[in-house]
């Protein structure tokens, strides 16, 4: 059914539209004057006047107010669905919004339950959804009525019921209602330290209100605004060397939050005021905050609520301090901001960004360090020169990600490490807004059904790692030896944790090598420099270990990340033979069957591409004799068929090699017999007869038979 036509259940609403709103318009007047006596002037002077009435007159009056609180409950639905008032005449509509403006403007009504009357009044201007074509000629009086009820004249229920109208008019209407009603800012703040509860809660939803509007009007004063809320907080503030136990009467503001977010305290809605309160304070008071102490006064406060015995508290927490880092990202980035971040500079030599990024830096448990490597990537650079502004903006989010994954707890490591592969990720997944999650701002955690609030809190806080910006390619390349440094760290905190390495981890290692891989005849190589860098890299987490599964974690390790720079690179061009010389560095338990399965793994892998260099090893046995044993059996199990990539005669030189070291186990020796065969095999395939190769081996064994006692004669005492 197209949106224009009319539900069949509401035409006779439609035909009787005008009579109806001439009957509420009837019956809403008697909230004003009660003319349902026969003679209302004698009446009016007997009530206003205290004159004794009869109980006839009385139930008569009663009866009448009641009716003008149901026509406004009526006209309350008429007003805020669409379906419905657009079958209401336009005039009417007018007339009737014009005798509610009447009831909201009157100091007092003479009528009994006014106070009831008033609050009907404001929650029919809350809940209104009239066309801006009916509002904006009553704008002026609407802006009144808030005022004179803000202000007090109207009792404190009425207060309440303004703020909340405040903060739907703001939220539905920006356009006709922003500029007017910023102008009730300190109105609104000073009423978050009113010692009514319900006042302080609904001046949050007011000055929310005024986010909500601050990011929908082009023309809003951020400036001005936040120069308001520097007047408000700075009388606020205790000195940094005040007591302890301070007052409310001295310190308002910062009593009532330090209540809410206490640990003793079991209150329900305050500890949620207190966070939205602050994080509407950091929002309006912008980038202009960091050049106030408001900044230490909002983050001290907000520190209690990441500990806070309530999930949604420290969920809530986590939505505030992005809005402290969104004011961050706002800030210019000046020349000193794009050198690189140096410890030793001292803070007064840096710009406002340089300070807000230590303040920030120096925090980055609870997600704190998560939101501010977030704000660094996802903020457009800002200055002159925009190029190195994003560079200067990437290299501080992977200084933020490695204090995280080598400074944080475990579980804040975990999110680091997760960010890292994020951010190089080759997915290019979508990314999210910088900017403050305005459902923070909608009045429902407040106000709204437990149910409702807790699904609120969760989507405001939630931080989704698989939508952060991923780096492009040149970001990589210019960044690379800071991103492989934050990923060697990322993959140490994995092992010294006792954990595997996650397939994140690999991508990100791909992703790193395939940034400085150069093609070179439709194969992927790179120069020697480079293939000495990456190979010191992987063999850098072989460090001695006492314990045998630390080993066998990080031998396995170290073969998953060779198996990533086989994937990418030309076998032959790949430094096995350093990286196999680096494992044999190593004084690994290899009586221990685990780390010699994890060992052997390794080697047979690195072998298949270092053959020339592991014989060298094997037949010097400058790695000692149990090595040596050890990489024989690892390489014959290598050799058990004919191998194209060996010479027969390598085979022969290798089977000589244990009769000179050792007596061979059962394996071994069918191990040497395949071995055997497999050169037999290779020989004849050149056309060498087995008798040739079997005079070869012995020849070689004189050879080192002779080479033995040589050695041994030079080193008797009668040589």
């Amino acid at each position: 059914m197209s949106t224009k036509q009319t539900l069949p259940a509401l035409l006779p609403f439609k035909e009787h539209g005008a009579s109806l709103a001439r009957a509420l318009k009837r019956d809403i007047q008697r909230a004003l004057l009660n003319t349902g006596l026969r003679q209302p002037p004698s009446f009016y002077d007997s009530y206003s006047s205290n004159t004794p009435m009869t109980d006839h007159d009385l139930q008569h009056t009663v009866d009448l107010s009641n009716l003008s609180h149901h026509s406004l409950r009526v006209l309350s639905d008429i007003f805020a669905l669409r379906a419905l008032h657009v079958l209401i005449p336009v005039q009417d509509l007018n007339d009737l919004l014009k005798e509610i403006l009447k009831i909201a403007s009157m100091i007092e009504l003479p009528t009994p339950n006014s106070e009831k009357t008033v609050s009907l009044v404001f929650w029919l201007l809350q809940i209104q959804r009239l066309p801006s074509a009916i509002l904006e000629p009553r704008k002026d009086e609407i802006v009144k009525a808030l005022r004179d009820a803000l202000n007090g004249q109207r009792g404190l229920q009425a207060k309440r019921d303004s703020l909340k109208a405040i903060n739907s008019l703001l939220k539905h209407q920006p356009v006709l209602f922003t500029t007017p009603l910023h102008g009730f800012i300190f109105t609104i703040l000073a009423n978050l330290t009113s010692e009514d509860t319900d006042c302080r809660l609904q001046a949050c939803n007011a000055l929310s209100g005024l986010v909500l509007a601050k990011f929908d009007r082009p023309d809003f004063p951020h400036q001005g605004i936040s120069q308001e809320v520097h007047s408000f907080l700075k009388p606020q503030i205790p000195p940094r060397n005040h007591q302890p136990s301070f007052s409310q009467e001295d310190y308002p503001l910062h009593y009532f939050v330090a209540q809410a977010l206490a640990p003793e305290s079991n209150d329900t809605q305050e500890p949620i005021w207190a966070v939205i309160t602050l994080a509407s304070l950091i929002t309006l008071a912008d980038r202009w905050l960091y050049t106030y102490k408001d900044l230490a006064f909002c983050a001290d406060r907000l520190q209690p609520a990441f500990v806070h015995k309530r999930r949604e508290v420290r969920q809530l927490a986590r939505a505030a301090w992005g809005c402290l880092v969104w004011a961050f990202t706002l800030l210019p980035a000046h020349p000193t901001w794009l050198h690189p971040e140096d410890p030793s500079i001292a803070d007064v030599s840096l710009s406002v960004r340089g300070k807000a990024f230590r303040f920030l830096k120096s925090d980055v448990t609870g997600g704190k360090g998560v939101l501010l490597a977030r704000g660094l990537l996802l903020s457009p650079a800002r200055g002159n020169d925009r190029a190195s502004a994003d560079a200067a903006n990437v290299s501080r989010a992977l200084l933020v990600l490695k204090t995280m994954i080598i400074g944080g707890k475990p579980s804040d490591s975990d999110v680091g490490i997760r960010m890292l592969c994020g951010v190089l990720s080759m997915r290019g997944t979508k990314t999210d807004d910088v900017k403050p999650n305005l459902g923070l701002f909608e009045g429902t955690i407040i106000d709204g059904a437990p149910r409702k609030a807790r699904d609120t809190v969760k989507w405001v806080s939630e931080m989704n790692l698989e939508r952060i910006r991923a780096l492009a390619e040149a970001e990589i390349i210019h960044h690379w030896e800071t991103l492989v440094d934050v990923w060697i760290d990322a993959v140490e905190r994995t092992l010294q944790m006792s954990l595997p390495l996650s397939n994140g981890l690999l991508d990100v290692w791909q992703s790193l090598l395939l940034a400085r891989a150069d093609l070179t005849h439709a194969r992927l190589t790179g120069s020697s420099r480079f293939a000495i860098q990456i190979a010191g890299i992987v063999t850098g987490f072989l460090v001695q270990s006492l314990e045998p599964p630390m080993q066998v974690l990080r031998l396995v390790s170290v073969k998953r990340l060779w198996g990533v720079m086989k994937n990418v690179f030309a076998v032959t061009w790949l430094p096995a033979e350093m990286v196999l010389a680096s494992v044999l560095k190593v004084n690994f338990s290899l009586n221990d069957m685990e780390v010699k399965g994890a060992w052997s793994e390794l080697c047979a892998d690195l072998i298949l591409v270092g053959v020339p260099t592991l014989l060298h090893v094997i037949s010097t046995g400058s790695e000692g004799k149990d090595v040596t044993r050890h990489l024989w059996t690892v390489l014959a199990k290598t050799w058990q068929v004919p191998d194209g990539k060996a010479h027969w005669e390598e085979l022969v030189s290798f089977l000589v090699i244990p009769f000179k070291s050792w007596v061979m186990s059962g394996v071994e020796t069918e191990l040497w017999k395949a071995v055997l065969h497999s050169s037999v095999s290779m020989a004849e395939a050149n056309s060498v007869t087995p008798n040739a190769v079997v005079d070869r081996f012995f020849l070689r064994l004189e050879e080192e038979v002779n080479a033995y006692s040589w050695l041994f004669l030079k080193a008797s005492p009668l040589s």
